[in-house]
């Protein structure tokens, strides 16, 4: 409420006050722009106003529940305390009666003389009981409780009672007439073990003269979890257990513990507080619906207070930027058409001397635009003119180029065909063996072009395609009849340039010839095997053969013939290297060379 009636009363006085500073302090023909901060100003009022009146009703909230959570906490901790004291007159009792039998050479005895007298002076105890090392029953006052020789051992409670003096306490499970369970304290005795049993209908009144109010229930639960005492006696006689023991219970002890619960529709506070020389702990349950009514009031303040602020908003808003919307409404519009293509927009506006410099820079732009436009427009076409003309240039070139290997790929055959009509005329063997070479580099030629005719580049050819198919031709031209000659390849694809792959075919032709025409001098079996890889910038391609091997007489390195010579020059053009290896049956060829750099001229 107090959000409400401060929310109009400062926006006025807020908005008188900076009217007469801007009407002070700006040119009189400025009254767009003062309207405009006397709009912004009350707004930012109004904003500041809502958001005071959030603040504090969410500081109202956190200092109401932190209240609330520490009040809780403290009826917990008092509770534990009370409880606490009623636990230290039986465990004094225990004491004391443990030290005096402890003392007496027979103790069954002696908790018959002294039992009767203690439980004569303290009511809220049932029974005591004493127990042999085996927790055999060898004593009980009074003697109906248990009779001599009953077995306790059973009890949990009562294991690994080391040393003596140690007391341990834990529900009993025996229902008097009261209905409410017994509790069970233990105290160990140099010999045998000293149990009392105690009414815990004390505890329950004791409680409730600590808790004031209607809303608060109040427990107490055992070192397992189980309700000792509850508000709910119904909760204590089904021996129900508490579903936060598990959150509350660590390390063999209870600890401070509160958090907030939804159990059978309703919200609870559970506040735990442990209690001291016990596995024990005493809960609280606070009904959380007072907390949250007042918040929900709270809020309700909050909103009424935002809507009388939103109306005030909307009404000075509306007053104030009426003037304001219309010129932008239309330059909106045009803005949108501008965005569309269409430049021809201009705007004529007179008024407040801002918009007019707006109608005016938007006027300038909106022509430039255009001029620009068709400048780019232009020269877009210009270029797309240029880059056609380049294209077809590009397409005549591969076609000429297309037509000039395939050329040279015929005049390469007619020569070749010329040739061999000239060696089915020799007579003499040499000269023929001769013929047949130059004729097979003619073909191997005319091979390279005719790839790069029927390929899609016109700069490259594949390698290892070209030499599938000069060793058909090598096979077809020079293998003797009475040779039954294998030829088995392993060819990665290589790609390589029309110049470098001219010379690589001739030097192919050379190794390919000097394998099928030499190796095998008396006929018979052969096989020849092709190998070529690329290793990163390098070719390698290995010829081998199972034939006669080089003779002694020929060194590679320094060759005595035409064939071998070809090869060491050819190898030189690459600026590869080549090795002539011997091999048991045959000769292995390895000839290595760069894939890019330029052949040597």
């Amino acid at each position: 409420m107090r959000v409400c009636r401060l929310v109009p009363h400062s926006g006025r006085l807020l908005c008188s006050i900076t009217r007469r500073l801007l009407h002070c302090l700006l040119p009189q023909r400025s009254r767009f722009l003062r309207r405009h901060l006397v709009s912004r100003t009350v707004i930012i009022a109004v904003a500041a106003a809502i958001f005071t009146g959030l603040v504090t009703v969410g500081t109202q909230y956190y200092h109401h529940r932190r209240d609330k959570f520490e009040a809780q906490l403290t009826l917990a901790r008092s509770a534990a305390e009370t409880v606490d004291m009623f636990f230290e007159q039986p465990r004094m009792l225990l004491s004391e009666l443990g030290a005096r039998l402890a003392e007496e050479g027979d103790p069954a005895a002696a908790l018959q003389r002294y039992g009767s007298g203690s439980i004569q002076r303290n009511p809220y105890i049932d029974a005591l009981v004493l127990l042999d090392d085996e927790l055999r029953v060898t004593s009980a006052v009074p003697a109906m409780w248990f009779p001599k020789g009953y077995d306790l051992s059973g009890y949990r409670e009562l294991e690994d009672m080391e040393p003596p003096g140690l007391i341990r306490m834990s529900l009993a499970g025996i229902v008097g007439d009261t209905g409410f369970p017994r509790l069970f304290m233990a105290y160990r005795l140099p010999t045998g073990v000293l149990v009392g049993y105690y009414r815990l209908e004390v505890i329950s009144s004791l409680l409730q003269e600590v808790v004031v109010s209607d809303h608060t229930d109040i427990a107490v639960i055992d070192g397992s979890g189980i309700f000792a005492v509850h508000t709910e006696f119904t909760k204590v006689q089904q021996r129900q257990r508490e579903p936060l023991y598990t959150r509350i219970f660590h390390d063999g002890r209870y600890f401070p513990a509160q958090e907030l619960v939804v159990r059978d529709g309703r919200s609870l506070l559970v506040s735990a507080y442990p209690v001291q020389g016990a596995q024990w702990s005493v809960l609280t349950y606070e009904a959380f619906s007072p907390l949250l009514s007042q918040l929900l009031r709270s809020l309700l303040y909050g909103l009424a207070a935002i809507a009388a602020a939103a109306l005030v908003v909307g009404l000075l808003t509306r007053r104030a930027m009426l003037p304001v919307l219309e010129p932008l409404s239309g330059l909106t519009e045009r803005l949108q058409a501008v965005a569309g293509g269409d430049y021809r927009q201009q705007i004529a506006y007179s008024g407040y001397r801002e918009f007019e410099m707006i109608a005016g820079h938007f006027n300038r732009m909106a022509t430039s635009i255009r001029r620009s436009r068709q400048e780019l427009t232009s020269e877009i076409e210009d270029r797309k003119l240029a880059e056609q003309v380049l294209q077809n240039l590009v397409e005549e070139k591969d076609v000429l180029l297309q037509e000039l290997h395939h050329r040279v790929k015929n005049n390469l055959q007619i020569m070749s065909s010329l040739l061999n009509l000239q060696i089915m005329r020799v007579d003499n063997d040499l000269v023929r063996l001769l013929l047949q070479g130059v004729r097979l580099k003619l073909i191997s030629l005319s091979m390279v072009h005719e790839q790069v005719y029927l390929s899609t580049s016109m700069s490259q050819i594949d390698i290892a395609e070209f030499l599938r198919d000069l060793i058909a031709v090598v096979r077809q031209e020079l293998k003797p009849d009475e040779l039954e000659l294998t030829f088995l390849y392993n060819l990665d694809p290589v790609y390589l340039q029309v110049d470098k792959a001219t010379t690589v075919s001739i030097l192919l032709n050379e190794l390919l010839a000097n394998a099928v025409l030499h190796a095998f001098p008396t006929g018979g079996l052969g096989t020849v095997r092709v190998a070529m890889q690329q290793d990163a910038d390098t070719v390698m391609i290995i010829l081998e053969d199972d034939g006669t091997g080089l003779p002694d007489s020929v060194d590679p390195e320094q060759p005595a013939t035409l064939g071998l010579t070809l090869v060491q020059s050819l190898t030189a053009q690459l600026a590869g290297t080549v090795r002539f290896e011997r091999l048991s049956r045959g000769v292995r060829v390895v000839l290595e060379f760069p894939l890019d750099s330029p052949p040597l001229s």
